[in-house]
């Protein structure tokens, strides 16, 4: 008789057991799919992580066409030569006695 009592016994141990490990795997799932998906998971990192390289590079980018302007603002304060170049160019001046001619590209038929 004791060896049925010892087997019944068992059973209910291997059900218990299995209700652990069925709990253990669900827990396990619940946090493989919050550290993948979750807000601070680790596919939002790597999106971070691309949008953090991409805002450095449009710094750097900044920064040259920065030290590009202050380049070009020093030579409108110090070098008279440019600045008569840059009022011809773009503003379409010219000294006395001299005629502008403005060519402008025709229109295209749509």
């Amino acid at each position: 008789m004791r060896k049925k009592k010892i087997k019944h016994r068992s059973k209910s141990l291997q059900t218990g057991k299995s209700k652990w490990s069925y709990g253990l795997v669900l827990i396990f799932m619940l946090l493989v799919y919050l550290f993948v998906q979750g807000d601070k998971g680790f596919l939002k990192y790597i999106e971070l992580s691309r949008e953090k390289k991409n805002v450095i590079k449009r710094i750097e980018a900044m920064r040259h066409e920065q030290k590009a302007l202050q380049a070009e603002i020093d030579k409108l304060k110090t070098n008279e030569n440019y600045i008569e170049k840059v009022a011809r160019e773009e503003l379409f001046m010219a000294k006395k006695g001299e005629k502008v001619y403005k060519i402008s590209q025709p229109q295209q038929k749509k």
